[in-house]
This record gives C-alpha cells, structure tokens and sequence, in this order.
C-alpha cells in the first residue's frame, strides 16, 4: 500500500513538493511587500496612528491574500509545469520554458482587474525583448542594434497614448502617477487638449 511519504518520493511527488514550496514562499514574500508597503504609506499619510485597526485590515484584506496568491503561484505553477515538460520533451530549445510561462501567466486572473491591465504592461515590454532575442539567437533574425530600445518605445508611445487619450486602458493609480511624474498633466487639462471633441 503506497503511503503519503511514499507518494512525495517519487518524482511527481518531488516535483509537486517543490511547486508547494515556491508557492508557500512567494505568496510570503508577497503579503509581506503588500502589507509592509501599505503600512509604510500609512504612516507617511498619518493613518497608521489615526486608525490602526484600519490599516491592519487594509494590510491583510482580500486584495493582499489576492496579490500574495499570484506571486506564489506564478512561479510554483511555472516550476510544475516546467519539470513535467521535461519529462517529456528533455531538448533545450526554449519551447518548455514558453509554454510553461503561457500556463503560468493565467494565474493572472487571481489579482484584482485593476491591477492586472498594469502588470500586462509593463511584461508585455519583457515578453517581447525575450522573443526578439530568442528569434536573433535562432538566426530566425538578423541581429538589429538597439532593437530592445525600440521595442521599449513603441510600449512606452502606448502609455502616453492611453494616458492622454484613453486613460481607461490604464489602472486609476498608474495613471495618477504619470501625472504627478508629469510635473505639467492634470486630468483637465487632457481632457481640453485632447480628448474633447474638436480638439
């Protein structure tokens, strides 16, 4: 009869120990940068000796359990994934490793939506430097300089697009902060420059 010590020796079970173990540690690493930065703002904002029962509760709420869940379970998903490719397919041409992070990255649907069209953003830039590269690498493409630059400006020309036409594209904090990075955009000043009609 095959017991559960027995079950977690094998190699399934190892792989699934060490998925268990990436998950238990980046879901603690995330609950601590959420709740040490919420608690690090609230005391820049003065909450924290206003109301610290509120910030513990905001500190620990369903939002922090949610973004600490995807920190862990990207990379122990990713790891699962991973290992069971291998398995299959031991080559080392990159495929198990894209296919493993394509099933990793639907973990995605447990953050909260406002936050998951910021961090889309901002991997899109990464996602599409490591294809160009890995294309370049194959000889599938000519090596081109400055390559990643231009990757970079195309994402970043979206941001200013959607930050001064369509701002719904981007989270309400992200936007609010390339305002303030701005130094000179307000909300109304975007809307009289670009996004009334007629102008």
């Amino acid at each position: 009869m095959t017991t559960l010590k027995d079950l977690f020796t094998t190699g399934k079970g190892r792989a699934i120990l060490a998925a268990l173990e990436r998950f238990v540690k980046g879901s603690a690493t995330g609950l601590v940068l959420y709740g040490g930065g919420t608690i690090a703002l609230s005391i820049v904002n003065g909450k924290l000796f206003k109301s610290p029962v509120h910030v513990v509760q905001d500190a620990l709420s369903v939002d922090a359990l949610r973004f600490s869940s995807f920190i862990g379970a990207f990379p122990a998903i990713y790891k699962l994934v991973y290992d069971s490719l291998r398995k299959i397919r031991p080559g080392k041409d990159g495929s198990n490793s894209t296919i493993a992070g394509a099933i990793a990255g639907l973990t995605i649907c447990i953050e909260a939506g406002r936050r998951r069209r910021t961090i889309a953003l901002f991997l899109l830039v990464r996602a599409a430097d490591a294809f160009l590269n890995i294309l370049v690498s194959r000889g599938h493409l000519p090596p081109v300089r400055h390559c990643d630059t231009a990757v970079f400006c195309l994402c970043t020309g979206f941001v200013i697009y959607a930050a001064a036409l369509d701002p719904e594209l981007l989270s309400a904090s992200y936007y609010r902060s390339i305002e303030r990075w701005s130094r000179g955009w307000t909300d109304k000043g975007l809307i009289e420059t670009f996004r009334r009609k007629g102008t």
